[in-house]
């Protein structure tokens, strides 16, 4: 390696900003995980974000009232959440979380197929609207086999030190896909009207949602040296070994194998301080959120006057600020920990109903959505992995079921509510009940919740700049276009010399092949052998 070599090689590692692959635990193996864990991301949000904001719509062009609305929203989240348990407890028992999730994410996203065809067999618009509902709760239950298992695998695939800068990244690319996909559902409806349009954004949905099925399977199973040990184990009449994912940092999980004891699990729940705060305080919010989340596109439909084609773009605008702030929300989640990110992004979160109680023409939403994408980048990124921080190792799987399925009777009761109060009350009352519960819950986030990796922040530490930063600015934008040419030299010179070392290995071992395949290389030549009497 020559000096220029090494120095480029040099450049390209301090240049780049924190590598998630930079950690020396992380093996091959680990990595191509990310790998498919990205691309999965990024096609099973293409799928959610063709069909997902014209749920509501959808509901109302088969005829369905404002409680029927909340209905097609909460019992799908009932279920989804409440049914985690059991599924849990299989995927764990059987050891087979790789496919839970496989079956489970595929089914899910699969069934937008059938529901595309609705108006083909239903006889009656209540009979499209119950059918309607009764597709959604089984997409629901594809939903709640592959949750728990996904949650657990990806708190198996990233160690901490570098879970906020991952996740946030993965959310980058999967959020431009949620940003790209509802633009083009949008543009697809407009195109093709009601109700063929909202046929055609489900028809692609699927079709989406079957890709990323296709990818699930290209993840690592974990699971497989766990199933091995335990049969040899019983083969030998010994106890299953514990599961360790194959090339990972042995981080125990200790997930049971033999059996689900309730009350032992309650036990443990109760010393679970932040757990318990939190999966309270996270009930509390998801009531509030999920209250008058079926609402507002009918309230912009039908209060506003706006169009289900600009719905479209007005739901985009938020995966537009998501994107922008994940960088920001990740670099802070590592700094300070997830808890202060959570305070910080649901405080914007949680007024979001109150700007939607004053919005009184169309374009309103569309400012309010850019706004509301920059505070639930943060609170989203914090909440997941605050749930892997408050969840112990052992047993994280059912630890995540069971916050699942309090946070799906909060969801299930939101909806229903919150519709039959538009029902009576109209629907700018339900906003404004909305931001005073999410305050409140915010208030137990900030000043209740206790976790462990937290370190003192202020609000100038949310601020991404600061002023010496800014009088710099100019010098450093002087001095951009050379740091990206020298940037792209170096990361040039660095794929020749890893081609160069690559043909030199290739080389070596030809060399090696051919010493060991010449005659005598092996000591078997007669003319070297000694024929000394009694040799």
């Amino acid at each position: 390696m020559t000096v220029e070599e090494a120095l480029a090689v040099s450049a390209v590692r301090e240049s780049e900003s924190p590598r998630l692959d930079g950690d020396p635990g992380l093996g091959e193996e680990t990595r191509r995980a990310m790998r498919v864990a990205n691309v999965e991301g990024v096609l099973a949000l293409a799928s959610d974000n063709f069909a997902g904001p014209y749920v509501s719509l959808y509901a109302l062009s088969l005829g369905a009232s404002n409680t029927q609305i909340g209905l097609v929203n909460a019992l799908p989240a009932l279920l989804t959440n409440v049914l985690q348990i059991p599924f849990a407890i299989l995927s764990d028992r059987l050891q087979r979380r790789k496919a839970f999730w496989v079956i489970g994410g595929g089914g899910m996203r699969v069934s937008w197929l059938p529901i595309a065809l609705i108006p083909y067999f239903a006889v009656s618009p209540g009979a499209a609207v119950l059918a309607y509902i009764a597709l959604l709760a089984l997409r629901s239950v594809f939903a709640a086999a592959s949750m728990p298992a996904w949650t657990s695998l990806m708190a198996d695939m990233t160690p901490r030190s570098i879970r906020g800068a991952y996740f946030s990244n993965r959310n980058i690319l999967i959020n431009l896909s949620a940003f790209t996909a509802t633009l083009a559902s949008g543009a697809v409806l407009r195109y093709l009207g009601e109700p063929v349009g909202y046929q055609a954004v489900f028809l692609i949905a699927a079709a989406f949602g079957l890709a990323a099925g296709c990818a699930t399977t290209r993840f690592p199973d974990f699971d497989a040296p766990a199933r091995l040990a335990a049969r040899a184990g019983q083969e030998a009449g010994a106890a299953p070994a514990r599961r360790r994912g194959p090339g990972w940092r042995r981080r125990a999980q200790g997930r049971p194998a033999a059996g689900f004891n309730l009350q032992e699990f309650l036990a443990g729940v109760r010393q679970e301080k932040s757990f318990v705060t939190y999966a309270l305080a996270s009930a509390v919010w998801n009531f509030g959120v999920m209250a008058p989340q079926p609402l507002f596109p009918v309230h912009f439909v039908e209060v506003l006057g706006g169009t289900p084609g600009f719905w479209g773009v007005v739901s985009a605008s938020t995966f537009f600020t998501t994107v922008l702030g994940q960088r920001y929300w990740g670099r802070l989640n590592d700094q300070f920990g997830g808890r202060s990110v959570l305070v910080a992004g649901g405080i914007i979160a949680g007024v979001i109903p109150g700007l939607w109680f004053l919005a009184y023409r169309p374009e309103h939403a569309l400012w309010i959505n850019l706004l509301s994408g920059l505070g639930w980048a943060g609170f989203n990124l914090a909440a997941f992995n605050l749930l892997l921080e408050v969840t112990p190792d052992r047993g994280r799987s059912t630890y995540v079921a069971a916050y699942n399925a309090l946070i799906g009777l909060s969801q299930f009761t939101g909806p229903i509510l919150g519709g039959v109060a538009a029902d009576l009350f109209g629907a700018r009352p339900v906003f404004l009940a909305s931001t005073l519960i999410r305050l409140a819950a915010w208030w137990a986030f900030a000043y209740r919740l206790k976790t462990a990796h937290e370190r003192p922040v202020t609000w100038r530490d949310f601020i991404p700049v600061s002023a010496g930063a800014l009088k710099r600015l100019p010098h450093e934008a002087a001095q951009l276009p050379g740091r990206v040419v020298r940037r792209l030299r170096a990361r040039l010179l660095e794929r020749r010399l890893r081609q160069k070392m690559e043909r030199r290995r290739v080389e070596t071992a030809l060399q090696e092949a051919l010493k060991q395949g010449e005659p005598g290389a092996s000591g078997d030549d007669p003319s070297e052998q000694d024929h000394r009497p009694g040799a």
